[in-house]
């Protein structure tokens, strides 16, 4: 019984992370206000506007003396809505101009203000493509201020998106995103100050 229960508890660690672990990344989750944005969202769908990646940049995404060929997915929910082109040998990365008519690209699109935006970076290899890291963005129309229609987004790189990874370098990234008024749709009136 003894060893059946020091088997079971080496099997259990590997699927399931220590619980301090677990209650430190929920903890640095927590920090991010991601949690807070989640709950702030509406359920309705801004009826005036589209919206559409525009520039998106990625920091240490290798090592120090390392490279990768990085691409990134876009997802909305379960859909996919960019592919960017993959760049060669690199630790950053940007990637912009992004055309409605290109293969893999399904933008601008309908969004509900406070709808993530998922990224998974991937490093392009011969044989099989290798998953990098991911982070989310909670896009609002209320972040693009005044007569600009651009709001930027600041995100942390999550290393261990789909596995426990033990990475320690702190990579982010930067979207930019265009919010465009539908076609059709009238737009509410801003508010103004007095």
């Amino acid at each position: 019984p003894f060893v059946k229960l020091i088997l079971d508890m080496k099997r259990h660690v590997l699927v399931h992370p220590f619980v301090p672990e677990r209650l430190a990344a929920l903890k640095a989750w927590a920090d991010t206000g991601a949690y807070r944005a989640i709950l702030g969202r509406r359920g309705e769908a801004h009826v005036g506007h589209l919206i559409e990646v525009t520039k998106i940049q990625a920091y240490e995404l290798a090592p120090e003396g390392q490279t990768i060929d990085p691409y990134v997915i876009v997802f909305d929910q379960d859909v996919q809505v960019l592919r960017t082109a993959t760049a060669s040998g690199r630790r950053e990365a940007q990637w912009r101009g992004f055309k409605s008519t290109d293969k893999g690209v399904a933008q601008p699109r309908p969004f509900r203000d406070g709808q993530p935006l998922f990224f998974e970076i991937w490093d392009a290899d011969v044989l099989d493509d290798a998953f990098i890291g991911g982070f989310v963005i909670y896009p609002s129309s209320e972040d693009a201020h005044g007569e600009d229609t651009e709001a930027e987004y600041t995100a942390t790189i999550l290393w261990d998106w789909k596995a426990r990874q033990e990475i320690q370098r702190p990579g982010h990234a930067k979207v930019r995103v265009k919010f465009h008024p539908r076609p059709g749709a009238i737009s509410p009136p801003k508010n103004s100050e007095c």
